[in-house]
């Protein structure tokens, strides 16, 4: 693909995500990504075969961004429980900044072709978590007998939660506490003893 190709197909998933954020999958079409580019409706399918292509590449786009966040979080000196906060506190309160956006790459009625690369996506941000876990336990600051199954848990708990904070009512869009919260059970659940409030922090700014 030419640069040129590139610029283009790079700034047609930008604007496909826009779509997507305003009224999720159900509201992108090649007609309507045409559309909200001003191009031509042939446009789209020189970069992407189908519809089920191009959701299957935004989806693998927009988890790649967040995986990056977690793994940047995963990466530093903090201990295990700080970093396992802050991962699940960070990635909820991101994903609650687009609901409909979330809704579309977690749960959202999908083509096989799309499931396989969000479930994809999940089982490396479901391994991140399960990085961290080790790291706790190996430290003897988390417990839990499988980090990975641990780890499947958390991710279900996080991505249930966001679900569920994302399609309710005006008055529980506090994104903060609702992260918080999140991060408090997804820690809670492998700590051996009352938390320290200073362990449910994460970075506000990431």
């Amino acid at each position: 693909m030419t640069p040129r190709a590139e610029k283009r197909s790079h700034d047609l998933l930008n604007t496909a995500r826009k779509v997507v954020a305003d009224g999720g999958f159900r509201a992108l079409s090649m007609q309507a990504l045409a559309d909200a580019a001003c191009v031509a409706v042939g446009t789209p399918y020189r970069y992407f075969p189908s519809k089920a292509d191009l959701c299957a590449r935004l989806v693998a786009r927009v988890s790649k961004r967040e995986f990056d966040v977690l793994t940047t979080i995963a990466s530093t000196d903090s201990p295990a429980p700080e970093r396992l906060a802050t991962m699940a506190g960070t990635f909820t309160r991101r994903a609650l900044q687009a609901p409909n956006l979330a809704y579309a790459i977690i749960a959202e009625p999908v083509d096989p072709e799309v499931e396989d690369v969000r479930l994809k996506w999940r089982g490396r941000i479901a391994a991140r978590f399960a990085d961290v876990l080790a790291d706790g336990v190996r430290d003897k600051f988390l417990v839990c007998d499988d980090p990975e199954i641990a780890a499947a848990c958390a991710t279900g708990a996080m991505m249930e939660a966001i679900i569920f904070s994302g399609r309710a009512t005006s008055d529980r869009q506090d994104y903060r506490a609702i992260a918080g919260q999140v991060a408090w059970f997804c820690l809670r659940g492998v700590t051996p003893q009352a938390l320290d409030d200073t362990l449910i922090q994460f970075d506000k700014e990431a």
